[in-house]
């Protein structure tokens, strides 16, 4: 994956996209990963959820500015809109899309 990829996937079917940073060392993202599975069956319609290992691909991180993990980045086709950083419950991720963007 590259960061076009990444940019590029805005562009296509859904509106917005979130970018799932995440480490297999992580003990945040282990914890937060089932939450993220959750969102993303949750939201499948409407925002595409990319997840990106840091140390698979570094570059995305550093052109988006990832300083630590788990980082969520929300986005649409103009770029990034948003960013959560830390480990949060499933509620907190809920809340923060939704008072972000409109959900049909």
């Amino acid at each position: 994956m590259t960061v076009s990829n990444v940019l590029q996937k805005d562009q296509t079917r859904k509106k917005w996209s979130i970018q799932y940073f995440t480490a297999v060392w992580c003990a945040p993202c282990k914890q937060m990963s089932p939450a993220m599975d959750i969102i993303s069956k949750r939201h499948l319609d409407a925002i595409d959820i990319v997840k990106i290992n840091i140390d698979e691909n570094p570059e995305i991180a550093q052109s988006l500015s990832v300083r630590g993990v788990p980082t969520l980045v929300l986005s649409n086709g103009l770029g990034e809109t948003s960013r959560l950083v830390g480990a949060h419950s499933i509620n907190d991720i809920d809340h923060w899309i939704t008072s972000k963007i409109e959900l049909r």
